[in-house]
């Protein structure tokens, strides 16, 4: 049986072993992801799709470290 709260732990930890260890980050992404998950829900997708969904809306683990790491080298100090 699928347990949303053990995949969205997974799919962070796939985060961080990638290389985006800033909880600040990590927190943001995964804020970003259970509010894709939660609508895609409330519109009558069940858990699993919904998280299958909402991780392919936001990308990749190596795309999403790759746009995380252009952003730390573009802001300002």
């Amino acid at each position: 049986m699928f347990n949303l709260e053990q995949a969205i732990s997974h799919w962070r930890q796939q985060l961080a072993a990638a290389g985006i260890r800033s909880d600040l980050v990590l927190d943001e992404l995964e804020s970003h992801l259970r509010d894709d998950i939660e609508q895609r829900m409330q519109s009558g997708a069940d858990a699993q799709p919904a998280f299958n969904a909402a991780v392919a809306q936001m990308g990749e683990v190596d795309m999403l470290k790759s746009e995380f790491s252009k952003a730390r080298t573009t802001a300002p100090p």
